[in-house]
């Protein structure tokens, strides 16, 4: 994952997290929502983030 492999311009952080839950049996909500935090990534659509946070969110999805 990460900026080289955009996601839909219309996702937003809130689907990223519905789609891990339902992608990987053992996704942990709590850390998401933790890193997303930690990483300082808005709640948005993916299109609207910095490279910066499109970056993070790579790290924070498995």
């Amino acid at each position: 994952m990460g900026i080289d492999n955009p996601l839909p311009d219309s996702w937003g952080i809130g689907k990223l997290g519905v789609i891990g839950k339902a992608r990987w049996p053992r996704w942990d909500e709590e850390r998401f929502n933790e890193l997303l935090v930690r990483f300082d990534v808005p709640a948005k659509a993916y299109s609207s983030l910095s490279r910066g946070q499109k970056s993070a969110v790579g790290f924070i999805l498995p």
